[in-house]
């Protein structure tokens, strides 16, 4: 009689304990926790992420579940190399694994990480981008404009003396300066 409430007793604390782990086990869903490896570098907005393993989760921050944190995978350890804010995105058809899309960049530069879509489900997050600068534009020119010197004014043929207070007060201007040798 003993051994059974001894039993019962040690299967209502294992059942307890078991119970207030479940959140535990189902975080990663919660968080979309995902592991994956680089096999090359490639670029998330601001940086480069050199070959290796990574971890992609939601933030923990507050409400918004639009930011996206990114940490090393080295010798065991997690670093956080990144935290970006990211924009919904969908797709029509699920995959069973984690899905990365990478976006060319010009030659010589890494692939972009375009867009995370979590196993499973049809709604991912964008990865957001400087535009690039407008290479026509005139405030993208090589070289800057030297501009030629201001013309000599002589204020005291523009103004005539000022008498304040008794006193005559006389601008006059001060040689110019040479323009500068190119």
């Amino acid at each position: 009689m003993f051994n059974k409430i001894k039993v019962a007793f040690v299967s209502l604390v294992m059942l307890t304990a078991g119970s207030s782990l479940l959140p535990v086990a189902q975080a990663s869903d919660q968080d979309k926790e995902t592991i994956v490896t680089f096999s090359e570098p490639v670029e998330i907005p601001g940086q480069v992420l050199l070959a290796g393993k990574y971890m992609f989760k939601l933030a923990d921050i507050g409400s918004d579940p639009n930011i996206v944190q990114i940490f090393a995978q080295e010798e065991g350890l997690l670093r956080l190399v990144a935290t970006e804010m990211c924009i919904p995105t969908y797709r029509s058809n699920p995959t069973e694994e984690p899905l990365f899309t990478l976006e060319e960049r010009p030659a010589g530069a890494p692939e972009a990480v375009g867009s995370w879509f979590y196993a499973g489900s049809t709604d991912g997050l964008e990865f957001v981008y400087p535009k690039p600068k407008q290479e026509s534009s005139p405030l993208a020119k090589a070289e800057p404009e030297i501009l030629a010197a201001p013309p000599t004014i002589n204020l005291a043929t523009v103004l005539p003396p000022l008498p304040i207070g008794g006193v005559s007060i006389l601008f006059v201007a001060t040689p110019a300066l040479p323009p500068p040798a190119l």
